[in-house]
C-alpha cells in the first residue's frame, strides 16, 4: 500500500474512532479536560446542543476561603424532557490556572476524581452517577472542596459543564451547559497590628487597608455625657 493511501486509512480509522467516542459518550465520566474554563473545551465538541431552558449552578462556594478549610460543594442541573446527566468540575488558582486546593469525591458511587498530566483535578458523575431516567431534573452531586494551604496566589475559579441528555446513548438532543464561581482569600488581620479599636476609631475600621472592620464587641459604647 502506498504511503498515501496509507494516511488517508490511517485518517479514516481516527474518524471512525471520534465518532464512535461520539456516539456512544461517556456515561462512565469525560475525559480530563472539559469543563470550558482556561481555555478548555465543553462537552459540545460531540453533544448537540448549548444550554437549553433548563438551569445549572454550582453551589456552595465561599465568597472569600479560609485556609485548608473543607467546603461541601453542590453540582445541580435541570432541563426538561431529558432524563439522564452528567459534569465535569476543576478548581484552579486564577493567576496561573494550576490546581487549587483539593476534591474530594465523598459519593464514590456517583462522583469520581481523574488527574491531568499537569495536575489538576477532574471530579465528574459515573456510569452509576448518570441519575438514570430522572425525568426534567433536577439532579445533584456533591462533593468536598478543601481551600488551599498555601493562598499565596489568591483567588480560585471553579469551573464546570453539566450534561443534561436525553438518554438515547448518541450526543444528539443532549444540552450542554456551563458554569462558573469564584472565591478570594483575604488575609486575617495580624493581631499585633490590629490592637482593639480606640474609641475615637470605632468606627471606621482600624486602619482600613490592612484590617477588616472593628468588630462591635471591641468597641466601648458611646459616652453619653459626650
Amino acid at each position: 500500500m502506498r504511503g498515501a493511501d496509507m494516511r488517508l486509512v490511517l485518517k479514516t480509522l481516527v474518524l471512525l474512532c471520534a465518532v464512535t467516542v461520539c456516539m456512544y459518550g461517556y456515561r462512565g465520566g469525560p475525559p480530563p479536560g472539559h469543563t470550558g474554563g482556561f481555555e478548555e473545551p465543553t462537552c459540545n465538541n460531540c453533544h448537540e446542543f448549548p444550554a437549553g431552558d433548563g438551569a445549572f449552578a454550582i453551589m456552595g462556594v465561599p465568597e472569600t476561603y479560609n485556609p485548608g478549610e473543607v467546603y461541601p460543594i453542590t453540582i445541580q442541573i435541570s432541563q426538561p424532557f431529558q432524563m439522564r446527566w452528567g459534569f465535569q468540575l476543576a478548581v484552579r488558582f486564577m493567576a496561573d490556572g494550576t490546581q487549587a486546593g483539593v476534591l474530594e469525591a465523598t459519593d464514590v458511587v456517583n462522583t469520581q476524581i481523574m488527574t491531568s498530566e499537569t495536575g489538576i483535578q477532574y471530579i465528574s458523575h459515573t456510569y452509576d452517577g448518570v441519575w438514570d431516567a430522572i425525568l426534567d431534573g433536577p439532579v445533584m452531586w456533591t462533593f468536598n472542596w478543601t481551600a488551599p494551604l498555601d493562598p499565596t496566589l489568591g483567588a480560585v475559579q471553579f469551573n464546570a459543564v453539566g450534561n443534561a441528555a436525553d438518554g438515547l446513548d448518541d450526543p444528539s438532543g443532549d444540552y450542554i451547559y456551563s458554569a462558573l464561581a469564584s472565591s478570594t482569600y483575604v488575609p486575617p488581620c495580624p493581631p499585633e497590628d490590629c490592637p482593639p479599636c480606640p474609641p475615637e476609631d470605632c468606627p471606621p475600621p482600624c486602619p482600613p487597608e490592612e484590617c477588616p472592620p472593628c468588630p462591635p464587641e471591641e468597641c466601648p459604647p458611646p459616652d453619653p455625657g459626650s
